[in-house]
């Protein structure tokens, strides 16, 4: 297909599935099982940016003195309605973190105050409240361990309100609408209101919500949300936008200072970052009117739940598996992890220490004698056990490969960043499927398991999980074979 020559707005209802990809210029030689991480554009929007950016082109100063503001704010009005809230109370920033930059680094927080985040808090944003804690002395950042399985979204909101009823100094919390990597739709209008009534300031992180779940910023009433456009909306990559409250305006500013810094026009000061390329914001009413065209939110969400639902009895089925265990309430409509079955030369055999260490009592024993330890020197010596734990948790994940009692073991230990990441086995058989076999998706560690991401925006279908379970069987099998030769 030209990719100038779309023609999608037309009276015709279009197909999900793959006649909904021809309108992507996505390789046709690739199954495309991750579009969790990156989106995907529409052919269609980006033609409209490819002709904002041949105006941009024809005439650089005109455009960028006279053109580019005005341009930023007619491109709000339509993203206002979509999500529910004023213009005024919206700005386009580049990407979910960048927004999250912006809201960390301007608040003036007293000292003794805490940042709060959780131990599913995407990597990058708690990257951006220790960097905050460090610049900004007095403060301190708590992350909340949440370990799985979780029982109901009460379960999850009473662990909210414990943690909050420990933590009296927390005033702010930066918390995920939708978690990445590990997809747990957050009850985030009842976590809103608790920590509104500890009157603690809420920075939601809807990097993957905007087009995949419904959201009417000014009902949720949080002080800050901001999310990435690229991902379930298919706005160009490099867009975002940060919600603001009316009660924080003037207390916010961009990540970069640069012109307008602290001015009365907000819109002016985050869109005046220099010669930074913006036309992937003057896209979005394009990418929201694609959205529309193909039915709007609820069309795509009746097609993409079931469809992810599917996918995930398909993989446990064919793989002998489990999904991530995670009540229904709690699950996103188009992203689920499903726990990816052993692979002899991708994931560790028994650990010959856990034989040892294994048995029905030994990990309370073991953090009891930690935590007694541990309170006998900070009691006597005024000294924190930190580096030390680093290492016991490193011990425990190790242990947590093979048994999952040892898992909030490790996480209690204070390594909390290891209960969501990559290993270097997920990244080998990652690269190795795609490689290999065409197919792009995501591995996830999670509390010492291996999972996959799966991802089911309107483009995919049956087939594309079918080859995936296909694929890693395959894997498996090649993989047997390999180990029984050996061994005879």
């Amino acid at each position: 297909m030209d990719l100038l020559d779309t023609e999608l707005y037309s009276s015709k209802p279009l197909q999900f599935g793959r006649e909904l990809k021809k309108h992507f210029p996505l390789d046709a030689d690739i199954t495309y099982c991750n579009h969790g991480s990156f989106g995907a554009t529409p052919l269609c929007v980006i033609q409209e940016q490819r002709r904002i950016q041949d105006d941009m082109n024809k005439w650089p100063c005109h455009f960028t003195w006279r053109k580019s503001l005005p341009l930023y704010k007619q491109a709000l009005e339509p993203l206002a309605d979509f999500m529910g809230t004023k213009t005024k109370n919206l700005v386009f920033i580049a990407n979910t973190t960048t927004g999250l930059n912006s809201v960390l680094k301007s608040l003036n927080l007293r000292p003794g105050s805490a940042i709060m985040g959780t131990s599913l808090t995407y990597g990058a944003v708690q990257y951006a409240i220790q960097e905050t804690v460090r610049i900004k002395p007095g403060l301190k950042s708590l992350f909340m361990d949440i370990i799985f399985p979780i029982h109901s979204k009460q379960d999850l909101i009473d662990r909210f309100t414990s943690y909050l009823d420990e933590h009296p100094n927390i005033k702010l919390a930066v918390i995920d609408h939708i978690t990445s990597p590990s997809a747990v739709l957050m009850p985030i209008q009842e976590l809103v209101a608790l920590f509104h009534s500890r009157e603690i300031f809420v920075a939601v992180d809807g990097a993957h919500a905007a087009g995949q779940v419904q959201v009417n910023l000014d009902e949720l009433d949080a002080d800050f949300y901001t999310s990435s456009m690229h991902k379930w909306l298919f706005a160009p990559r490099g867009c975002g936008f940060l919600y603001i409250s009316p009660r924080h305006q003037g207390n916010v500013h961009p990540a970069i200072t640069s012109w307008d810094y602290a001015g009365s026009d907000m819109h002016a000061e985050f869109q005046k970052e220099g010669t930074r390329d913006q036309t992937p914001y003057f896209s979005v009413p394009a990418a929201i009117r694609f959205y529309q065209e193909i039915g709007g939110w609820e069309t795509v969400r009746n097609y993409c739940r079931p469809l992810a639902d599917d996918v995930v009895d398909l993989l446990v089925k064919a793989w002998h598996t489990e999904k991530l265990p995670i009540p229904r309430e709690l699950e996103a409509p188009c992203l689920r992890l499903v726990r990816v079955p052993f692979i002899e030369g991708y994931h560790r055999a028994d650990v010959s220490i856990s034989r040892c260490l294994h048995n029905e009592f030994m990990p309370t024993i073991f953090i009891s004698l930690y935590y007694k330890v541990n309170e006998y020197i900070l009691i006597h010596l005024n000294v924190v056990l930190d580096p030390i734990s680093s290492k016991l948790g490193r011990l425990c994940r190790v242990l947590a490969q093979n048994d999952a009692r040892w898992d909030y073991l490790y996480m209690q230990l204070g390594d909390t960043s290891l209960l969501m990441d990559k290993t270097e086995s997920d990244l080998k058989l990652q690269e190795h499927i795609f490689f290999e076999y065409k197919l792009q998706l995501i591995m996830i560690s999670c509390q010492g398991k291996s999972y996959v991401r799966v991802a089911t925006p309107a483009y995919t279908d049956h087939r594309d999980f079918e080859e995936m379970a296909r694929i890693v069987l395959e894997i498996q099998a090649k993989a047997n074979v390999c180990r029984s030769n050996a061994s005879t």
